[in-house]
């Protein structure tokens, strides 16, 4: 079973410690253990629907290719991105000073 992901920094890099990566994998790696999957399960359908997202038949059924429009396991995925996010810089005086998502 696959219990790490990877931290990938959008921004900020170089304000980003070792213990920032940890504590923002260890937040996205708690909402999926929390919701009993893998984060190799909730990777892959999540991916299955972000690529359905990008389609024509998705676009004619009047969705697009938006978090708010992942269910299930893939919802479960862009939950545990977010917490990482957050976690990413929690306790810094700017917490906007870096941005991470998730991926394994």
């Amino acid at each position: 079973m696959t219990t790490q992901i990877s931290i990938n920094i959008l921004h900020g890099s170089s304000s980003v410690q070792e213990d920032d990566r940890e504590r923002a994998e260890a937040a996205a790696l708690a909402v999926l253990e929390s919701a009993g999957v893998t984060p190799t399960a909730a990777y892959a359908e999540f991916m299955r629907q972000w690529e359905w997202l990008g389609t024509e038949e998705a676009e004619a059924a009047g969705k697009c290719q938006d978090y708010d429009d992942v269910t299930g396991l893939a919802a479960v995925w862009v939950d545990a991105e977010r917490k990482a996010d957050i976690a990413l810089t929690d306790g810094w005086h700017n917490e906007n000073g870096a941005s991470c998502t998730i991926s394994i």
